[in-house]
Parts: structure tokens; C-alpha cells; sequence
């Protein structure tokens, strides 16, 4: 996966920033798996194609326009993929990934663009690997923690796979109250859920250097729809 992005107003943005975003987001993932679907076809026994979309591939999110839109790219191609190679090849297996924030290259390089004021105490890496230790980004994965999250995921079967509570979160809102998911409310409840996710994630044992439990994924869904309904009740009150 090579991915790239960084905030900006939708009109201020260059349609060339624009067009390479959407070369390497979303046609660099089509040609990847149209070069590499031919022999995973052939072996005849158990493959899986990962493909790495993000949350902005079924939640969009402001001044992220090319980027939203080449990880909903992503999201439709595999999806579509996916229902093809089960009626002809189920022997094959597409596997969609959409991690939340991760403590990656991209993550810092689009600091470094967008906010460089804050990330000049950020840590760089030679060659596009992610930072052995902590880099003080926030952020509840590193590359390491999110890809055994992501083998768990293929070694199990599962054709989609959430990284991170806030992306439970983020994914029960748009499924059951997508209005309120693109509203200024839906804004606030993902802000306060991302943080409630940073701050439980230790206690649950979900760090950067531990693996979650295979039940730890469903109790964190329980606690980002709990959440989420707190902040749906809270504003049905507001408004009586």
C-alpha cells in the first residue's frame, strides 16, 4: 500500500495534488491487484488480496475532498471485487482494512503540510517506515500494532476490518444515523469518541505494543455505540 494526503480546502487544492492523490490512492491499488489477481487465481488453494482503504472510505470527513474520495474509490473496488471473485473464484479472498488514525509517515508528512507549526517536534523515519518507539502523535496504533491487527483479521476470514475504536464508532454512526454522522453534532460525538478511544485503549489492554483479545474488538464496539447513543440522547434533550 502507498497512500498520500493532506488537508486543504477543496477549492484552494490544486487538481494537480488533486489527480496524483487519486494515481496513487486509488489507481495504485487497481494496478497492484490487477497484476498480482492473476496468481493468487492460479494457486488454487487459499489467497487473500488486502486492500487498504481508510474510514474516510465510508466516512468522509471536511477538507479531506481527495482523499475521501480515492479511499471511497478504494472501498467500492473491493467491494465490487469482492462479490466477483466469490461467484468465480471463492477461493480467493478480499480482505477491505480501514484503519483510523495510525501512527505512520503519512501521518506525520501530512502534519508537516498542513499544520508544520506542530509537527516540527514529530520524528522522521529514512524510507517510509514507520518510528520504532512512541512519537507523541496521539495516535492509539503504530505500523506494527495495526498490521497483526490486519494478519488476526485474513487468518480468521474477515473480508472487512475496523482498526481502532473510533472507527467503530465512527462506522456504527454512518450506518444508523448518517444524518446525524455529517451534522455539527456527529462532529462533536466523533471528536469525543476518538478521545474516549485514546483513553480506554491502555486500560483494555489495546497499546501500541499489544494486540487486542478476539473478543476486545466486540466490547469496544459496545463502548463506541454506547457512546454514541450518550451523545444522540444528550442532544435529544438539548433540543426538548
Amino acid at each position: 500500500n502507498a497512500g498520500i494526503g493532506a488537508a486543504t480546502d477543496s477549492l484552494a487544492e490544486p487538481v494537480e495534488v488533486m489527480e496524483k492523490v487519486m494515481r496513487i490512492n486509488l489507481l495504485g491499488v487497481i494496478y497492484t491487484s490487477k497484476a498480482f489477481l492473476p496468481m493468487l487465481i492460479e494457486q488454487k488453494r487459499g489467497s487473500c488480496l488486502m486492500l487498504l482503504s481508510s474510514t474516510a472510505g465510508f466516512m468522509a470527513h471536511g477538507r479531506l475532498t481527495s482523499y475521501c474520495a480515492s479511499k471511497f474509490g478504494v472501498t467500492g473496488f473491493g467491494e465490487s471485487l469482492m462479490k466477483e471473485l466469490r461467484d468465480d473464484h471463492p477461493h480467493v479472498q478480499v480482505t477491505l482494512v480501514h484503519p483510523s488514525f495510525c501512527d505512520t509517515n503519512i501521518y506525520r508528512n501530512s502534519m508537516a503540510v498542513t499544520y508544520p507549526e506542530l509537527s516540527k517536534g514529530l520524528p522522521t523515519t529514512k524510507g517510509g517506515s514507520q518510528a520504532p518507539k512512541k512519537t507523541g502523535t496521539g495516535c492509539l496504533h503504530d505500523g506494527a500494532s495495526a498490521a497483526a491487527i490486519m494478519i488476526r483479521g485474513v487468518e480468521r476470514g474477515a473480508t472487512r476490518l475496523l482498526i481502532s475504536p473510533e472507527a467503530h464508532l465512527w462506522d456504527f454512526m454512518v450506518r444508523v444515523a448518517p444524518r446525524l454522522a455529517h451534522s455539527k453534532a456527529g462532529d462533536y460525538i466523533s471528536t469525543v469518541g476518538a478521545s474516549l478511544a485514546k483513553r480506554i485503549g491502555p486500560w483494555t489492554g489495546l497499546t501500541r505494543a499489544g494486540v487486542p483479545s478476539p473478543g476486545l474488538d466486540r466490547s469496544l464496539f459496545a463502548a463506541a455505540a454506547a457512546a454514541a447513543a450518550a451523545g444522540v440522547a444528550g442532544l435529544t434533550r438539548a433540543r426538548l
